[in-house]
């Protein structure tokens, strides 16, 4: 039944005993969870006990997470919740495509008091078990002003572990305030996002991320074609033998510096995950026998943001380095900037991780991959791009490569690999503007140079080339004594 309406709204605790009331009427009494000290807060900062000002519908939250773009569609900022604390797994999350959104949770909350213009709503909530591996495990109930979403969910028997669920109820909320409530009958109660939206409103269909236009060559060029994300309040972390992978804040801004512009990883990984814009200019990173000594990711991030990595070189102890550059792009909306990169000589076959100058797996929708001036040599292949691998093949990523000259002297592998047979013919898209693959023997541009059932765009920008005949695109010179050469416009 609804919520009473005759609850005095300015009396402490009045709000979290009546959602506790609300789960009451679903689970047995003794399951709800008993209401917070009267210092419980929203996330706005309000007092639990206090109207926040009626807002318009549709509303979007994700739950125990930032602000972000998932599945298409503009999230706010965890926010009205009562009670409960976030959490966060690097999980990928099957049955959506922007697994980020599952990543981030709410725990154990009461419920969410969100403030909405008083009407008809489809209140959905979004979850998965990401935690435990076997059924019964979790059960927990929810409902919205009263009415049933789900009773006594167990999510792994449901639909199973890493696997997104989400449940609609329709309600109508009369006082301004939509009062979600949730109790757990074993462990706690969890939640990834909730959705409000008025019916008879047309939910906007998912808006492709603006993608700007390919930078155009520029002969005798002396400045970069694309400019580094602006940072807002950046936090500096240097990147050393000893903190190769550090965690990012998927709300903050970050400056990575590789210290005293040299770090020598041994068999280790720099690895640059999560965070919300993140920059990398400059220094030279040196392996011994790592597989992947640079990775670029953002799975342990929100959706949308830039990674943006300039003047960097890859070289080995060794002479020969096993990998380049991996990224995972399993995220929404996200660009990917690689640009005046060197990447030293590479080769170790096919065997373990291939010897790929850059790898780039994992989908990604309504985003970018950009590589733009790059100087590079492999023994075995120069790209290997998987767009479904760890992922769908729903992606809708662009790829765009610019200013690249990718040498290659075997012939155990391709110069580049763009799919296989369990993707989509013809569902990918690259552009290629003046790419230059350098080899001493082939001729022709056919499958044992580029394989794979992309559609690329502007295959006028692909040529082969013999050593010696192509300059270097870079401008300056990458590595630990770099200088930006500064940018277009």
């Amino acid at each position: 039944m609804p919520l009473a309406r005759s609850r005095a709204r300015s009396a402490t605790g009045g709000v979290l005993a009546a959602l506790v009331a609300a789960v009451a009427t679903v689970v047995p009494a003794s399951a709800a969870p008993a209401a917070p000290a009267a210092t419980s807060h929203l996330a706005t900062g309000q007092p639990a006990t206090v109207q926040a000002a009626s807002v318009q519908a549709p509303v979007r939250i994700n739950a125990g997470g930032p602000a972000g773009t998932f599945e298409g569609q503009a999230y706010q900022a965890d926010r009205w919740y009562v009670g409960g604390t976030t959490s966060w797994s690097g999980d990928t999350v099957a049955g959506t495509t922007s697994s980020a959104l599952y990543q981030a949770r709410r725990i154990g909350a009461q419920g969410y008091a969100i403030p909405v213009l008083s009407g008809t709503y489809d209140v959905t909530v979004a979850t998965a078990e990401t935690w435990f591996t076997t059924s019964g495990a979790r059960r927990f109930s929810a409902t919205a002003e009263g009415t049933t979403v789900f009773r006594d969910l167990d999510l792994h028997s449901t639909v199973g572990h890493d696997r997104a669920h989400r449940v609609t109820a329709r309600v109508t909320v009369t006082d301004g305030r939509l009062d979600l409530a949730f109790a757990a009958t074993v462990d706690k109660s969890v939640v990834a996002g909730i959705t409000v939206l008025p019916v008879g409103a047309a939910a906007p269909a998912p808006a492709p991320a603006p993608v700007a236009p390919a930078p155009a060559p520029v002969a005798g060029a002396t400045r970069l074609e694309i400019k580094p994300p602006v940072l807002v309040d950046p936090v500096t972390v240097y990147l050393t033998s000893t903190n190769q992978t550090p965690r990012l804040d998927p709300t903050k801004d970050y400056r990575l510096v590789i210290k005293d512009g040299l770090v020598d990883i041994g068999t280790g990984s720099i690895q640059i995950g999560g965070g919300r814009n993140s920059v990398l200019i400059g220094g030279e990173i040196r392996s011994a026998a790592s597989s992947k000594p640079l990775v670029i990711k953002r799975v342990n991030g929100a959706a949308g943001g830039h990674v943006y990595v300039e003047g960097v070189r890859l070289t080995s102890s060794t002479g020969v380095g096993k990998e380049g550059i991996n990224v995972d792009v399993r995220t929404t909306g996200t660009r990917y900037t690689v640009q005046n990169v060197k990447i030293d000589k590479i080769d170790s076959g096919s065997s373990g991780h291939h010897a790929d100058m850059v790898q780039v797996w994992g989908g990604g929708r309504d985003g970018l991959f950009e590589i733009n001036r790059l100087d590079g040599y492999s023994g075995y292949q120069n790209f290997m791009l998987n767009p479904a691998d760890y992922g769908t093949d729903d992606s809708s990523l662009r790829y765009r490569f610019s200013r690249v000259r990718a040498e290659h002297d075997g012939d155990g592998g391709i110069m580049a690999y763009a799919a296989g047979r369990e993707y989509t013919p013809g569902k990918y898209r690259i552009e290629m503007r003046d790419v230059a693959f350098v080899h001493p023997r082939k001729t022709v541009i056919d499958g044992s140079v580029f394989q794979g059932t992309y559609h690329v765009v502007d295959m006028a920008g692909v040529r082969l080339a013999r050593p010696g005949t192509v300059p270097s695109p870079l401008l300056g010179t990458p590595g630990r004594s770099y200088v930006s050469p500064g940018y277009v416009g």
